[in-house]
């Protein structure tokens, strides 16, 4: 059985995401700049993703004490290195994302139904919008719990 503090680090990424995602979507878009974070994102993943990737290639093909002291922590080490892989997929997921989404005009003007009273568009632009947040909020989190990790190994 696993302790309430591991259950609470396996699954508070995608409580983030969860909560990012349900914020987003009670914001209206047009109350905050978004699109020059969306813009710029992608440098900004690209940079998260080539960085983690290193350091854990750096780490895994090491050989001095720290490091060999680090691997002989089987336990800690393996959730280290599953922070670290999923930091990078979910940097290279967003990266993606928000390349397709700031470089991309998909019209939806010609579909004119009314879900609730708001537009098919409305609807499509704060769902992707809201999508974007929820998966910064999840790299964010994942990224927290890896520099823990990291830090926790170091400690030893």
């Amino acid at each position: 059985m696993k302790s309430p503090g591991r259950i609470i680090e396996e699954y508070a990424g995608w409580a983030a995401f969860v909560i990012g995602f349900v914020v987003a979507c009670f914001i209206s878009p047009e109350k905050y700049h978004y699109s020059e974070l969306i813009n710029g994102f992608p440098a900004i993943g690209l940079g998260i993703f080539g960085f983690m990737l290193t350091f854990i290639a750096i780490i895994l093909q090491s050989s001095n004490n720290t490091i060999d002291y680090m691997k002989s922590q089987e336990t800690l080490f393996k959730c280290f290195v599953d922070y670290n892989k999923r930091v990078v997929f979910v940097s290279a997921i967003l990266t993606l994302y928000a390349y397709l989404i700031s470089s991309f005009c998909i019209p939806v003007d010609c579909i004119n139904w009314v879900i609730g009273g708001i537009t098919v568009q409305r609807l499509v632009k704060i769902a992707a919008i809201s999508l974007f947040w929820g998966l910064l909020f999840k790299l964010c989190v994942d990224t927290f719990f890896f520099i823990r990790s990291f830090y926790i190994l170091l400690r030893k």
